[in-house]
């Protein structure tokens, strides 16, 4: 293992656990195997082999590496917990005890689950918010996995009104979201202009003109309120697809599409008494 590769650094994102005694297994080894599971996860999910071997080298202070070591650790823990007092006997599994712990009761232990899991989906986010500063991350699978949609980072949940496992949330409302986007970039946007748009969202809109991110935020804010069941004013379609054809220098990519052809001549106009749009 790469990142978590020692007890010690284990019980630095582990809280309330007891130190181990001489002769007694110690918790890294008890979990090594979910350890382990967890970084090929993470690897595969996120970071992808090279980012993920970068961290290991960068300092044990440094903002992703702390990240990653959250999220790989309460990952662990998350498929850890169910058998960490179980244990194989000649006649079948039995439970661990001892004379001065009292066992926790399950509702302790399921709050102690969905606290592990909202801190991994915690970690999940803010990391998802630095590795788009790597050029090599932009060129791995994680990152086009993220940059299939608008929304490349968890807070599409919260958008929705999600608080609980949002990993799992994010991942069911990302195939509707595709859903959603593929139909818009055929009626009005264009596939390739979506696709420009779904780069400046990855990347935080680092270098995006301020009038670009006008519209991709209204882009957005039409796919949220479809995700809801909300009505979108019509004209409001139509509003996005004039300031895409009156900006040829800022939307070449809409211009240089089969859908902008669909407009040609122009067959809508902003009204200024349309609630529509913001212009």
């Amino acid at each position: 293992m790469k990142i978590i590769n020692s007890d010690q650094t284990l019980q630095q994102f582990i809280p309330n656990t007891f130190a181990t005694v001489e002769g007694e297994t110690s918790l890294f080894e008890k979990l090594y195997t979910f350890l382990e599971q967890s970084e090929q996860w993470a690897t595969d999910t996120l970071t992808g082999t090279t980012t993920l071997l970068k961290l290991a080298a960068a300092e044990t202070d440094n903002r992703q590496r702390l990240l990653i070591s959250k999220l790989i650790v309460s990952q662990a823990l998350l498929q850890a917990i169910p058998s960490l007092d179980l244990v194989l006997t000649p006649n079948g599994f039995g439970i661990v005890s001892t004379s001065n712990i009292a066992p926790a009761s399950k509702e302790r232990v399921s709050r102690l689950i969905d606290s592990i899991e909202q801190t991994r989906d915690n970690a999940i986010e803010a990391l998802l918010l630095h590795l788009p500063e790597s050029e090599e991350w932009l060129e791995s699978s994680q990152a086009t996995f993220f940059s299939a949609t608008l929304f490349p980072t968890l807070s599409l949940c919260d958008k929705v009104g999600i608080k609980a496992h949002r990993w799992q949330e994010y991942l069911r409302l990302r195939e509707q979201v595709i859903e959603i986007e593929t139909d818009l970039a055929a009626t009005y946007f264009s596939t390739e202009q979506l696709e420009s748009f779904r780069h400046e969202a990855l990347t935080q809109f680092a270098h995006t003109d301020k009038y670009v991110r006008m519209v991709i935020q209204t882009i957005r804010m039409i796919i949220i309120a479809r995700i809801l069941d909300r009505p979108v004013n019509t004209q409001t379609y139509y509003d996005i697809v004039n300031v895409l054809r009156q900006n040829p220098l800022k939307f070449p990519e809409w211009h240089a599409s089969q859908v902008a052809s669909l407009f040609e001549p122009p067959k809508f106009e902003n009204k200024k008494q349309s609630g529509g749009f913001w212009l």
